[in-house]
Formats: structure tokens, C-alpha cells, sequence
């Protein structure tokens, strides 16, 4: 599963948010995504969510507990999660209820275990045959993705 997440992710993210922002929207307000700015894509990813209605994005630089639990979801792409605090502030803030999307190396691939290990123990490296296809080159997502 984690082995194809990085463009797994680019494919999952409208449906992930897209739903929950439109009911969050009915009861309280925007769905907020954190979006953290650091890892790689961070940027980009900030960019394209702050354009689905529904979502209000907060980008952050500093990885704290604080940071996290200022959202209802975080978007953390590709960074090596290797300090204690960071991993100690994922475990807090998925114990509070937040939601969480993890990316790439994010994940914990190429690490002992991943930053969540009651979900995931190991990520493994994808198979060297792995093909993604796209099934829909209309959609907006898959405007710049080569043939």
C-alpha cells in the first residue's frame, strides 16, 4: 500500500477532503488541512487544496504538537519524520482525534518501523515493476502527469 502512496496520494486527496470539507462546511465551518511546508511538494500541495471549497489550508513550518492540533487533518509529505518530538507530536495528535495523510518517505519507508506502528509496523520498498495508470487524463489532477 505505502508503496505507491506519493502518487497515490495526488489521487486520493480530492476524495479524501473533498467529502468531509462538505460536510464540515454544513456543520462547522471549513475543514482545516495542515500542510506541512517543509517536506517536499508541501508547497504545491498547500496551493492545489487551497483551491477545493470547503477546505482551509494551514501551512506550517514548525512541527509541533500545537501545529498539528490546529487542524482537523494534516497532509505531511515527503521528509524523513526521524526527531522523538515529531513522531511524539503525530502520536498526540492522532490520540486527539485529528486525521492524518502521510507521503512518501513520511511514511517511514527505509526506517525500522513508521512513525505510527499500531497502523503500519514496515514499509518496504515498491517492487521495481510497479505501474500506476491513469484512468481519467481529463480530470484536473492529471494535467501534468506524462503519458
Amino acid at each position: 500500500m505505502c508503496c505507491v502512496v506519493r502518487l497515490a496520494v495526488l489521487v486520493v486527496l480530492p476524495t479524501a477532503f473533498v467529502a468531509p470539507a462538505t460536510w464540515a462546511a454544513e456543520a462547522e465551518g471549513p475543514l482545516k488541512v495542515g500542510v506541512y511546508r517543509r517536506a517536499t511538494g508541501g508547497a504545491a500541495m498547500a496551493k492545489a487544496l487551497a483551491k477545493v471549497p470547503g477546505l482551509q489550508v494551514i501551512p506550517f513550518k514548525e512541527f509541533t504538537t500545537d501545529s498539528l492540533l490546529a487542524c482537523d487533518a494534516v497532509l505531511i509529505g515527503a521528509c524523513t519524520l526521524d526527531r522523538p518530538e515529531q513522531v511524539k507530536a503525530i502520536r498526540i495528535y492522532l490520540a486527539s482525534g485529528g486525521g492524518l495523510v502521510l507521503q512518501h518517505s513520511a511514511c517511514g519507508r527505509g526506517r525500522p518501523e513508521t512513525p505510527v506502528p499500531s497502523v503500519a509496523r514496515k514499509v518496504i520498498d515498491r517492487r521495481p515493476d510497479t505501474v500506476l495508470a491513469v484512468k481519467d487524463r481529463a480530470h484536473p489532477i492529471a494535467a501534468e502527469l506524462p503519458d
